[in-house]
């Protein structure tokens, strides 16, 4: 870590007879202490050079200024703050240096070995999206216009399979302190999207329609606008974290614009608990990081078949709302005019079924059960092409 401090150095023609109180206080803390800022935890850290290597501690500014003083060094509280918000403080991200202490990798598909020790309802994509996922992971650390526009969700599985617990073993021991359990909507949390590593989300069954679809937003995001603890005013910060989640139920998803975000796998049965003993997680993110900068051909985003296939397996996880259901139960779609109707013809023709049903749902499930949608050229207005099952009333289909 290098100090940015060359472009504000000058040549002065006098030398002077005396160092100013910022180099003295420079000299001081220079010759007994290695410090600088940590952009991750948003703190100040500080280790005494003379106690060995030691680990940084969080910085305690009164105990620094009360060494300096003690020290015979005629420092004011406000000239140490000056300093420390100053280039002089080299500044350190902790997540961007464990990627750099990584050996090389060796060539062995870690990430695949990974994904072995959970079975799931589809072993072979979800391997091929945990792999995308890690990889995207690196990026979004690295580069501040790529994000991980995906979650991994592992749902379902026996009691107590241990869906969280696996997740949450691929934050490494190093990137503890910056991973997350859970996020809320406040600024601590937004703030949180541009500081933590990994966000593990427990419980996303729990979670209110209002929240899940916050989170869904939080997914999406590329900058958040904040003032940060020591700045002096709000700026544009980078988001940087991933998410995963678990959830014990299979009926999860509601956003009938679209679920693309959320990569979904059931889990079968228990995880083989055998991969807290023997797999040693930097080996995972040696290879995700390797290909991440030296794989050109590696294509770490979802391809359009991607998403077509995720989607249709969302449609196993989706929460069937009552509009779904009579969509499919009593329409099927159709290319004949004579067939036009609007969501609000549909609420009308399904009223004697005795169920509230809501104009914009309805319309929802017929664009998600790809009726078509055209706009009928004497009465004006857009609809779709949906051909009712029944000839007069719905009650007929059940008898």
């Amino acid at each position: 870590m290098e100090r940015n401090i060359d472009i504000y150095e000058i040549d002065s023609s006098e030398k002077k007879q005396k160092k100013s109180v910022f180099e003295e206080l420079d000299d001081f803390i220079n010759e007994n202490f290695e410090l600088h800022y940590n952009e991750i935890a948003l703190i100040y850290e500080v280790r005494n050079k003379k106690k060995g290597k030691e680990k940084f501690a969080p910085l305690n500014k009164s105990t620094l200024l009360i060494a300096l003083v003690n020290s015979g060094r005629k420092v004011s509280a406000q000239t140490l703050d000056i300093y420390l918000k100053s280039d002089y403080v080299v500044k350190r991200n902790p997540i961007i240096q464990y990627f750099k202490s990584l050996p090389k990798w060796d060539g062995y598909d870690y990430i695949t070995k990974y994904a072995s020790y959970v079975h799931t309802d589809d072993d072979k994509q979800f391997a091929y999206h945990l792999k995308k996922w890690c990889v995207r992971a690196v990026l979004s650390v690295h580069n501040t216009d790529r994000i991980n526009k995906h979650c991994i969700v592992l749902a379902n599985g026996d009691q107590h399979a241990g869906k969280s617990t696996y997740l949450n073993y691929l934050i490494p021991k190093e990137l503890k302190p910056y991973s997350s359990e859970n996020i809320g909507l406040d600024k601590d949390s937004r703030i949180k999207l541009c500081k933590t590593f990994i966000i593990n989300i427990e419980e996303l069954d729990i979670m209110g329609k209002y929240d899940v679809n916050s989170l869904k937003a939080y997914i999406s995001q590329t900058w958040v606008n904040e003032r940060l603890p020591y700045a002096e005013r709000a700026e544009n910060i980078p988001r940087i974290c991933s998410f995963i989640a678990s959830t014990n139920r299979t009926e999860i998803l509601n956003d009938d614009t679209g679920n693309v975000r959320w990569i979904v796998f059931e889990v079968k049965g228990r995880l083989n608990f055998a991969y807290s003993k023997e797999f040693d997680i930097d080996n995972l993110w040696s290879q995700a990081y390797y290909l991440a900068f030296n794989e050109p051909d590696f294509n770490p985003e979802l391809t359009i078949e991607d998403v077509l296939i995720n989607e249709k397996r969302n449609e196993a996880y989706m929460i069937q709302s009552v509009e779904r259901e009579v969509i499919r139960t009593y329409y099927e779609t159709s290319d004949v005019m004579d067939d036009f109707r609007t969501a609000t013809d549909i609420v009308e023709e399904l009223k004697p079924l005795g169920h509230k049903l809501s104009n914009r749902n309805i319309g929802c499930a017929l664009t998600r059960y790809k009726f078509e949608r055209i706009k009928h050229s004497k009465r004006g207005v857009y609809g779709y092409l949906a051909k009712p099952l029944f000839k007069v009333s719905p009650l007929e289909m059940r008898k």
